[in-house]
């Protein structure tokens, strides 16, 4: 399995009530090596740093700690030896004053221009969503278009911050794919990333039957 081409991982990495890690990565793609600089590009950590304080997309409880922006080549390795890598001094906090489960996350859906097949659709999970939970067991439609609106303005702003990069999808199922993303999509169920939980204590108590 290989990748069609090199691209850029961009990495965004945080911290969940002090306690658990977080990371979510999307993939940059249609520059060259000779495209990527030193460090990471001030307008993408800008873009990044906005995406995480909107108002209304995640609670207070998560803080964003870094970012990383690293060359992948074809076989799926760095392809440089030291990692770029920028670092939050303080770490920047949600906005949204809720205090979701650690493990509760909403998937942001990514689309191409192709319906099906290799690197067709993608998604990256946001941390502690600070949607509120409706009766109905899901998200609001109002808060959903919140998060569609911030999503979509995160990777425009990204596709201006990178030069010849752009945000897609990419594959290393046979010869490899490479896609641009169109679209984003966002249902209104949220998800559970039970990796995001593994570090809080149980703090078990027992009742005897008496």
């Amino acid at each position: 399995m290989t990748y069609l081409n090199e691209f850029i991982r961009l990495v965004v990495i945080g911290r969940l009530y002090d306690v658990e890690d977080f990371s979510f990565s999307i993939s940059m793609i249609g520059g060259t090596p000779l495209d990527v600089d030193d460090d990471v590009p001030g307008a993408v950590v800008t873009a990044v740093q906005s995406y995480f304080e909107h108002a209304q997309l995640i609670s207070r409880n998560a803080t964003l700690t870094a970012v990383k922006w690293n060359l992948i080549g074809e076989d799926g390795r760095y392809v440089n030896p030291n990692t770029r890598q920028h670092d939050f001094e303080p770490p920047v906090k949600g906005a949204v004053v809720n205090t979701p489960p650690p493990q509760v996350s909403l998937a942001i859906s990514t689309v191409t221009g192709l319906q099906r097949g290799r690197a067709s659709k993608g998604r990256w999970f946001l941390p502690l969503p600070g949607a509120q939970m409706t009766d109905e067991g899901r998200m609001s439609t109002s808060d959903q278009q919140v998060a569609l609106n911030a999503s979509r303005d995160f990777l425009v702003a990204l596709n201006a911050a990178a030069g010849p990069w752009h945000a897609g999808v990419v594959s290393n199922v046979g010869t490899g794919a490479q896609h641009p993303i169109t679209a984003v999509r966002v249902g209104r169920v949220f998800d559970t990333i039970r990796s995001r939980r593994d570090k809080f204590d149980e703090d078990y108590r027992t009742v005897p039957l008496t």
